[in-house]
């Protein structure tokens, strides 16, 4: 551009200088022209660069602003900055974090392994003393157990070795029979009781002196068969319908007056019997002899047993008969094969006591050892620079085009 105005002035210079004389106005007319075409493209130029140099102070305004707005935006970042270095500070570093993390989860794991060890340690101290209490238990169970079973062996032993019937001593029955002489004001009769009197006769006194007992039976084995008969029996005075008399005595004849003892047994319930034996001899009394209770009134008295060991085995009643020998009010006394036979000693059916515990085995776990911890890493702090400005900030408000002084 330079050259190419410097040229173009040139150039019209030179066509006023070399033109013709005679041509000289239209020379310098032209030369002028070009001179103006020049300066008026100067000027074009010029008001060309004035305009860009406005496009350029407008655009340098911007700029100016937008580096304050870019100074303001840096001025908070750098507070955001500020606070974050100090929150930074104030934190644990990663590391640290890290090992805060690990540390809990360590003795997490371990005061999990510690109650599960010592839940199942008091599991087994409890099934153990669960144990133990069952032995001692059935200890104690069997103890009592193996008594009561040799209290029974013993009570068996003495119930079949006779010494009891139907489970206790001999059961006394009441029993009685008479003898009458020809001319004598009243009968003679032969009898005794396990209660207190017998056909009106107060056997209190009896009693005290062991005698009036009435009839007695002792099985001797469990099928019946073998049977020991005892009679106890006090003399006294009988009057027929009405029932005994006391102070009453034999009537003097010049004989004894003989007493007999007979046993029969029924199969049949009583309908038949059959004699076991009869006419058993039991006492001979001298016809001077007192009745009850005058004095010497116990030699009137009967103590007598024998053991029968014929009696049938299925027999179901027993009939024997007291009575002198010439009877008077004839009474045979009946009693029933309960009344007589004892009752097979009930069996022991009580089972031994079952120890069903089982022993734990032994608790061999050891307990969980405590973690080992590393020591704690140093802080490390990581903080963001903060932004620094480019340079110092001018006034935006400015004119190129003005002399500023």
């Amino acid at each position: 551009m330079k050259h190419d105005l410097a040229d173009s002035i040139k150039l019209a210079g030179d066509v006023i200088a070399s033109g013709d004389e005679c041509k000289l106005k239209e020379n310098t007319t032209h030369g002028i022209f070009r001179i103006w075409c020049v300066i008026k493209n100067i000027i074009e130029i010029i008001c060309d660069i004035i305009k860009r140099m406005k496009c350029l102070q407008r655009k340098a305004q911007k700029v100016c602003e937008v580096q304050h707005c870019l100074a303001d935006r840096i001025e908070s970042v750098n507070r955001f900055i500020g606070v974050y270095n100090s929150d930074q500070a104030s934190k644990p570093s990663p590391d640290q974090s890290n090992w805060e993390a690990e540390k809990r989860r360590l003795e997490s794991d371990y005061q999990a392994s510690l109650n599960g060890y010592n839940a199942r340690r008091a599991e087994y101290e409890r099934s153990l003393q669960a144990y133990n209490n069952s032995n001692s238990n059935y200890a104690s169970a069997l103890a009592s157990y193996n008594a009561r079973k040799a209290d029974y062996e013993r009570r068996k032993r003495e119930y079949e070795a006779g010494n009891n019937q139907q489970g206790g001593s001999t059961k006394w029955q009441e029993a009685w029979g008479t003898f009458q002489r020809n001319g004598a004001p009243l009968d003679v009769a032969m009898g005794g009781s396990p209660n207190g009197s017998v056909q009106g006769i107060d056997l209190s006194e009896a009693h005290r002196n062991g005698y009036g007992q009435g009839i007695g039976f002792t099985s001797k084995n469990n099928e019946g068969t073998i049977v020991d008969i005892q009679l106890n029996l006090l003399g006294y005075s009988y009057e027929a319908g009405v029932g005994g008399r006391l102070q009453g005595w034999y009537v003097q004849y010049g004989g004894t007056y003989d007493w007999y003892f007979d046993v029969y047994a029924s199969t049949d319930g009583g309908n038949n019997y059959s004699v076991v034996q009869k006419d058993i001899l039991l006492a001979k009394h001298a016809d001077t002899q007192k009745l009850a209770y005058e004095p010497n009134w116990h030699l009137s008295t009967i103590k007598w047993n024998k053991t029968f060991t014929n009696l049938p085995a299925n027999f179901t009643h027993l009939k024997v008969e007291v009575r002198g020998s010439n009877p008077g009010d004839r009474h045979q006394n009946v009693y029933t094969r309960e009344q007589i036979i004892r009752a097979p000693f009930p069996p022991f059916t009580e089972q031994p006591p079952v120890n069903n515990a089982t022993k734990p085995k032994p608790f061999n776990e050891q307990p969980p050892q405590r973690p080992t911890i590393p020591p704690k890493p140093e802080k490390k702090v990581e903080t963001i620079p903060l932004i620094k400005g480019g340079c110092d900030l001018m006034d935006c408000k400015f004119d190129c085009f003005i002399d500023d002084k």
